[in-house]
Parts: C-alpha cells; sequence; structure tokens
C-alpha cells in the first residue's frame, strides 16, 4: 500500500512537472514572438523616422525657397513663374515621398499648391495677397512637418522604453 501511494505520488509529481515545463515554455515562446515583433516595430519606425527625416529636409529645403524676404516685402519683383518652378519642385518632391504623408500633412501640402497656382497680375507678378497666402500655406506645411517628425521621435521612444 505504501509502495502503491509512493507511486501514485511520483506519477503526480511528474505530470505537475510536464505541465509546469509546458507552462514555462509557452510562456517563453510567447513573449520571445512579444520581443520580435517590438524589434521588428521598432526598425521598421526607424526606417521610416530616417526616411522622412531625408524627404522632409528637402520639402525644408524647397519651401525655403518662399522666404519672408520675397513673400512679403513689398514691391519685390518676382515673376510668377518663380512660384510655378517651386510648385514643380514640391511636384517632384511629393512623387518621391510616396503615401508617407498623415491627413493633415496632406491638406497643407495640397493648399501650398493651390496657393501657388494663384494667377499672375497682368505684369507676370503674384499680388501681394496671393504672396500673403503662400506665406501662411507655407508656414503650415512647415509645422505639419514639424510636428510628423516630432510625434515620430516620440513613438520610437516609448517602443524603445517598453
Amino acid at each position: 500500500m505504501v509502495f502503491e501511494t509512493a507511486i501514485v505520488a511520483a506519477l503526480i509529481a511528474a505530470v505537475a512537472a510536464l505541465i509546469a515545463a509546458r507552462h514555462t515554455s509557452q510562456s517563453t515562446s510567447r513573449q520571445s514572438k512579444r520581443d520580435k515583433k517590438a524589434e521588428f516595430l521598432f526598425r521598421r519606425a526607424e526606417m521610416g523616422h530616417s526616411r522622412k527625416l531625408e524627404l522632409y529636409a528637402r520639402a525644408f529645403e524647397i519651401t525655403g525657397k518662399l522666404s519672408k524676404h520675397i513673400l512679403l516685402v513689398k514691391n519685390s519683383a518676382i515673376p510668377k513663374r518663380y512660384f510655378d518652378e517651386v510648385k514643380d519642385d514640391l511636384l517632384d518632391w511629393e512623387n518621391k515621398c510616396g503615401a508617407i504623408f498623415t491627413d493633415d500633412t496632406l491638406r497643407a501640402y495640397r493648399a501650398l499648391l493651390l496657393a501657388l497656382s494663384a494667377p499672375a497680375k497682368s505684369d507676370g507678378q503674384m499680388s501681394r495677397g496671393a504672396k500673403n497666402e503662400v506665406w501662411r500655406k507655407r508656414a503650415w506645411l512647415r509645422g505639419c512637418l514639424k510636428a510628423e517628425l516630432t510625434g515620430t521621435d516620440k513613438a520610437l521612444l516609448a517602443l524603445d522604453e517598453e
């Protein structure tokens, strides 16, 4: 009877050990999958962020051509074709970007393109009101681009802390 009790106790202990080993293995496997997923997301975000930095630097370079001096100084004689060239540069830039814009950035970008498309006055120049509109839309787009980059930084830091 004592021998049978010892065998039953040993079997119960063995089954409990197998269940614990199985549970530990599954937990480790799940944690490993989570770690791999987090690393993948971090790498993807990091790659996307570096791509955005590269592309957005070009956007700032292009919109930098629309300086305060050019747009807001009275009697600045800048021909309409200058604004058309900036618009063409922005369109080329957009083709390189693909679909990485947020909704706000896309709206600001389209608004700037629309402002740059304003018709010229009879002397081939942009009107003062049109220049003011370009300046406002330029500031809006640049603000959206900065916000996107800052938001990406925060996302990377949050993922890194987890």
